[in-house]
């Protein structure tokens, strides 16, 4: 597929941050096997990518490494009523990067819920 590595637009080349949409596919259906798959790649969904990693300075490798860690946790691999599906992992770098880091204590959990439920 055209477009499935690509590097981020506008860096130099040895600055370019080659992804593998398919391989990342790949890795959240074989990790992340209680969480919708990722079905489809849009450009928006590949920017967010992107820029999460590029702003949490974290590689693919990483991303791999949350994948386990999403599905080692009880919270967020859909145990419970909260789901951390694919999007929502990248919808902000702080997700990523909290979950990388381990961060989920009480705070993190309660600024999880209040986002995703809202405030009543």
């Amino acid at each position: 597929e055209a477009g499935k590595q690509q590097g981020i637009e506008g860096e130099k080349p040895d600055q370019k941050l080659i992804i593998d949409f398919d391989e990342i596919s790949t890795k959240w259906a074989e990790i992340c096997t209680t969480l919708p798959p990722i079905k489809r790649w849009t450009p928006q969904r590949k920017r967010k990518v992107r820029a999460c990693l590029k702003q949490s300075d974290l590689t693919v490798a990483d991303l791999y490494k949350c994948f386990q860690i999403i599905a080692a946790t009880p919270f967020l691999n859909g145990t419970g009523e909260f789901k951390a599906v694919f999007d929502w992992v990248i919808q902000r770098s702080q997700n990523l990067q909290k979950i990388y880091e381990g961060v989920a204590p009480i705070q993190f959990y309660l600024e999880i819920l209040l986002l995703h439920y809202g405030y009543d």
